[in-house]
């Protein structure tokens, strides 16, 4: 899977599974649910990303008191997580 197919995988419901020590099995599963508020921007304040390959999932939680200045915090969110999922592929 290419980075951009991967990227464009957030916000599906995910299971990974892994094995430790060959013998006991471990299963994360992943989901997310996002609904910004009614008086926010579309995309919302949050952001998060979920790496299918080395089983982590990050999430970044935007300052709503940004937007009183004219800040979209959302925006630092979502480059916060695509940089921070870029950097594990590296």
């Amino acid at each position: 899977m290419d980075i951009d197919e991967h990227l464009s995988f957030c916000g599906e419901s995910t299971n990974v599974s892994s094995f430790i020590n060959g013998n006991f099995k471990m299963k994360m599963v992943t989901d997310s649910f996002y609904i910004p508020k009614s008086n926010k921007v579309p995309l919302g304040e949050d952001a998060y990303f979920i790496c299918i390959e080395e089983e982590i999932i990050g999430v970044a939680d935007g300052v709503g008191g940004w937007a009183e200045e004219g800040i979209d915090s959302g925006e630092y969110s979502r480059q916060f997580v695509r940089i921070a999922e870029l950097s594990i592929h590296k």
